[in-house]
């Protein structure tokens, strides 16, 4: 059975779906202990809950297609070829697509998945995750919405937990850094790529903090939930294995330094040593020479260079663009344009650059977001304060340094407002978590960055 978009069957289905979300939902609510947190938790779900319907009626009702529908489509077609012939199903699962196979592993009983969602792996291994999802749900467009939308809810949750577990925020401050960000709501609560980008973050985030914390152990199931995370960035988006990696090493030195005794030698050993087996493994990523594949540096530097000129010449893109002025693609062409990428991250579309409903959500935000980096820079004890807590703790350490290293791969490839807001999601609650901290008050600050009476690692 392929099912009707928004049909009854699918909309029967979806609200079955919806009602066991509630259940579920309610029930976690319950087995949350710190009452101020809990309250936050069912408005964080259904705020998921409803963009990510929105989402879905959107591009089904508004755009006819688009993406999400595409990904169902060769999500469908999967589960049809599981009945028709699961031996080829299961080759199709774990191999990568070769173009032209399509039409010898499916049918016209099947149907064909979409050619332009089969010839990019990373596309077609959406399909292949969102087809596990289509066995529950018969095949429903607005099921798998809705749980994925509950997926990035309780990813958004463990975030919220991880922020809480560190004292750096309020409770307000942390729910609107983590849960009700409207972008991040729209753009990582449907069938998409970024949702499961968001999703394994988020949850990796809180797995590696949670180690960093003490508050728990490195068991053997949690060493394979942090590999099938890592494994799904790495099908879905490989450059967030070089965003995330870098930042959480240094993250976790960080959580080393902090559990030191005040012996001030010992602590810049350690410091000289971290920054010489940086500079080593930079050197080394630099010099790899093709070795690493799709995480090499030309490879990146190529497929970016890439992506930024399909994205700034193809007409096809329909929409309005950005121009970083770019006119050389080498590592040093690209670096000179790091201050530009990071604005084009951070802060646009502006509000008079918005031409969409969604991109008017996004330049809201964007609004609030320099308004509130103005007051990081110039208000509350100076910007040295805040660079110097963040710099001794571990969580806010990560926060800046992946929203600068994945800030800039969006800003330089995005070029497109309506692809630079999708991209740019789940960068939103980490700038927000830097730029809160800046409110921390000074007696709060120095609370946070003395703090030793923590479990070792």
């Amino acid at each position: 059975m392929k099912g009707e978009l928004f049909g009854i069957v699918d909309l029967g289905v979806g609200l079955v779906w919806l009602l066991l979300i509630l259940f579920f939902a309610f029930r976690k609510r319950a087995r949350i202990a710190d009452r101020e947190d809990r309250r936050y938790f069912i408005p964080g779900v259904l705020f998921k809950l409803f963009f990510g319907v929105v989402f879905a009626a959107v591009y089904v009702l508004y755009y006819q297609g688009g993406d999400t529908v595409a990904y169902w489509e060769g999500a469908v077609n999967l589960n049809r070829l599981f009945w028709d012939n699961p031996s080829a199903y299961f080759e199709e699962m774990f191999t990568t697509p070769v173009h032209g196979m399509q039409f010898q592993r499916f049918n016209l009983h099947t149907g064909y998945p979409p050619s332009w969602i089969y010839r990019e792996p990373e596309s077609w291994f959406v399909s292949k995750l969102i087809s596990i999802l289509a066995f529950f749900t018969f095949n429903s467009y607005i099921a798998i919405t809705l749980i994925l939308s509950y997926l990035s809810a309780l990813a958004s949750w463990r975030l919220f937990e991880t922020v809480r577990s560190y004292s750096i925020l309020s409770p307000l401050y942390t729910a609107i850094a983590t849960l009700f960000i409207p972008t991040v709501a729209i753009w990582c609560s449907g069938i998409s790529k970024d949702t499961f980008i968001y999703i394994s973050l988020l949850f990796l985030v809180y797995r590696f903090f949670g180690i960093f914390s003490g508050k728990q152990k490195l068991s053997g199931y949690g060493a394979c939930v942090i590999v099938f995370y890592l494994f799904i960035l790495y099908h879905v988006r490989p450059f967030m294995l070089i965003a995330i990696l870098p930042p959480l090493f240094l993250a976790f030195s960080s959580a080393i330094v902090r559990r030191m005794s005040d012996n001030k030698m010992l602590i810049l050993v350690f410091r000289t040593v971290v920054g010489i087996v940086t500079l080593g493994v930079i050197a080394v990523y630099f010099q790899s020479q093709g070795s690493l594949g799709s995480l090499g540096p030309e490879t990146y530097l190529e497929e970016a260079a890439l992506i930024q000129q399909d994205f700034a010449q193809n007409h096809l893109y329909t929409g309005k663009r950005y121009d970083l002025g770019v006119t050389d693609y080498s590592l040093w062409g690209m670096i000179k344009t790091f201050p530009a990428a990071l604005i084009a991250a951070f802060y646009r579309p502006f509000l008079w650059e918005s031409g969409s409903i969604f991109l008017m959500v996004s330049g809201i935000e964007s609004m609030l977001f320099i308004f509130f980096t103005l007051k990081f820079v110039f208000s509350g004890g100076g910007v040295f304060r805040k660079i110097r807590l963040i710099r001794k703790n571990e969580l806010l350490t990560f926060s800046l340094l992946f929203i600068l290293i994945f800030g800039f791969s969006v800003g330089f490839t995005a070029i497109l407002f309506g692809v630079l807001v999708r991209f740019k999601a789940p960068i939103l609650p980490f700038l927000v978590i830097v730029l809160a901290a800046g409110r921390i008050k000074k007696d709060k600050a120095k609370a946070i960055i003395t703090k030793r009476n923590v479990p070792d690692l």
